[in-house]
């Protein structure tokens, strides 16, 4: 049942574009990103850490989970604390933290920077976040697009990003009668992610 709820799962992700061809996909092996829509730019950020970080162009999806993700580069406690990790993994804290790793940037505005980081809390849980920041690094705010819970297997969650809006879908195979539910959430001018009416 729960092979079938998967596959349920990522036929829906798939489809959601109604046949309209993604420009890309993303696959993560042990130690690289590999994808023909990923680059690498001279951003010049005064967080020195970002100018080599790849940048994903819309639309595409996310699906990061335990089985197609390692991380490579883990984010330093400093950076962890830069980028106010603790307000986006609450109520986890930053000491709930065993791994981070910013993954890429997107270029969705000029008012702001958007980042996604992958995260494991604990040991169960793993989590791709996008989060947006102004040019001071202060987060505006951000949305868990993708994860993963391997404790009990019952929840996971996949997104597909486009430029103005962000479709996540989340599967909870503990219910008898598994269900995918998708949410609608508006990116705003200013960063915020708005849940669609």
């Amino acid at each position: 049942m729960k092979y079938l709820t998967i596959v349920a799962f990522t036929l829906c992700i798939s489809c959601s574009e109604m046949g309209k061809k993604e420009s890309s996909s993303i696959s993560r092996d042990a130690n690289s990103l590999s994808n023909g829509n990923i680059q690498t730019d001279s951003f010049n950020l005064k967080f020195s850490f970002l100018r080599n970080l790849p940048v994903r162009n819309t639309p595409f999806r996310d699906s990061t989970n335990f089985d197609n993700f390692r991380f490579s580069a883990l984010l330093s406690q400093e950076q962890l604390y830069r980028f106010n990790l603790a307000a986006i993994v609450s109520p986890y804290d930053l000491k709930d933290i065993r791994s981070s790793e910013m993954r890429y940037r997107i270029p969705l505005s000029e008012q702001f920077v958007t980042v996604v980081f992958t995260t494991q809390v604990g040991e169960h849980e793993l989590r791709t976040d996008l989060a947006n920041f102004d040019h001071n690094f202060r987060l505006i705010d951000f949305k868990t697009i993708a994860y993963d819970d391997i404790a009990e297997g019952c929840i996971q969650k996949a997104a597909l990003i486009s430029k103005d809006k962000i479709i996540i879908y989340e599967a909870n195979y503990c219910d008898a009668d598994t269900a995918i539910l998708e949410k609608n959430w508006i990116l705003d001018g200013a960063g915020m992610v708005i849940l669609a009416k």
